[in-house]
């Protein structure tokens, strides 16, 4: 799956995540305690399977479910690490090693994303890519 969203009117976008693993949320979790809209837009890169539930139906069964409560907190941690570990990569490391971490953490879908989007994710342009 990858998330993206808009830049400006042109259509341009900017790829903000993407998820590969099973069981691991296609946006993230930030929060449950709140009604949130999502700003991204998400789509299959390949064949899956998904489960779709409300953040509403979410938070009732943490709040009900030991069980469910860890494997939501699990997430969250889960998606904060990677995510210091993405922004870690973007502005501390040279367009090479971007394209080396996407290979270590993505091996699977080099040949399934675009070239585009890899270099987008990795926020740098189609030409540096190359």
């Amino acid at each position: 799956m990858k998330a993206y969203y808009a830049l400006d009117q042109e259509g341009k976008s900017r790829i903000h995540c993407l998820a590969h693993l099973p069981g691991e949320p296609v946006t993230g979790i930030a929060n449950l305690d709140r009604s949130m809209v999502s700003l991204l837009t998400v789509e299959a890169v390949r064949d899956c399977e998904l489960i779709s539930t409300s953040v509403d139906c979410l938070r009732d069964l943490a709040q009900n479910c030991q069980e469910i409560a860890l494997a939501c907190n699990r997430m969250i941690g889960i998606t904060a690490i990677k995510n210091m570990e993405y922004e870690k990569v973007l502005t501390s490391s040279k367009v090479e090693d971007r394209y080396r971490y996407f290979l270590e953490i993505y091996p699977d879908l080099v040949e399934t994303v675009s070239k585009k989007d890899i270099a987008s994710y990795l926020n740098m342009t189609p030409e540096s890519l190359s």
